[in-house]
């Protein structure tokens, strides 16, 4: 008579848990959007996309360290997350641990993007724009949010895809701010200035 293994007379063990899978991903690269991944940013940042009929970008959102992100978060076709900097990502091993924070974080993130590409004057989306990436991203200085662009590379036509206007009125409007000392660069440091010298009520509600 064959004896059975002592070791079926143990409790049953739980399954060995793999390794997260980590990706290291260059700057401008694609982060990938599987059907059934999340992927959790450690460091860096990416931007959200998809395309207009026209081909055209429209950003969708800029999402950094501890967001998560990936195609289940999404029903847009197509759906794009590149890499704006050197981006670490990990895979989600159990989406219903980690998520629920995270979804109302982004469902935040995205109504504010939303409510600020909806405002009729250029002026106004930029200046709404730059408030919310100084608060996303931002260090809070003594007169003004610090962005550290070596972290957040924002170029004028990154600006001026998330603000959902041309790049040449964001260009100018850049530098109006700058004359009116609503923004200026230290270092490799961008100052916005605080809402009550960014949004002056009298112009932005005209």
């Amino acid at each position: 008579m064959v004896r059975e293994p002592a070791s079926t007379l143990l409790p049953p063990t739980s399954p060995v848990t793999p390794a997260p899978h980590r990706l290291l991903i260059g700057r401008r690269g694609m982060v990938p959007t599987g059907a059934n991944v999340l992927w959790k940013i450690q460091s860096g940042l990416v931007r959200s996309s998809t395309w207009g009929e026209e081909g055209d970008m429209i950003s969708l959102g800029l999402w950094g360290p501890g967001d998560l992100i990936g195609r289940p978060l999404s029903c847009l076709d197509p759906y794009e997350l590149e890499c704006l900097t050197a981006v670490e990502v990990v895979a989600v091993s159990d989406p219903a641990l980690e998520s629920h924070e995270s979804l109302v974080r982004s469902l935040r993130y995205t109504e504010r993007l939303l409510s600020i590409t909806r405002l009729r004057r250029a002026e106004a989306k930029l200046a709404s724009l730059l408030g919310w990436i100084g608060e996303r991203f931002g260090q809070p200085g003594a007169t003004g949010w610090e962005i550290d662009l070596r972290r957040i590379p924002l170029t004028h036509q990154v600006i001026a895809e998330l603000s959902g206007s041309t790049r040449v009125t964001t260009t100018r409007l850049l530098g109006e701010f700058r004359q009116a000392g609503r923004i200026h660069r230290r270092d490799r440091a961008l100052i916005v200035r605080y809402p009550e010298t960014l949004y002056p009520p009298a112009r932005l509600s005209a």
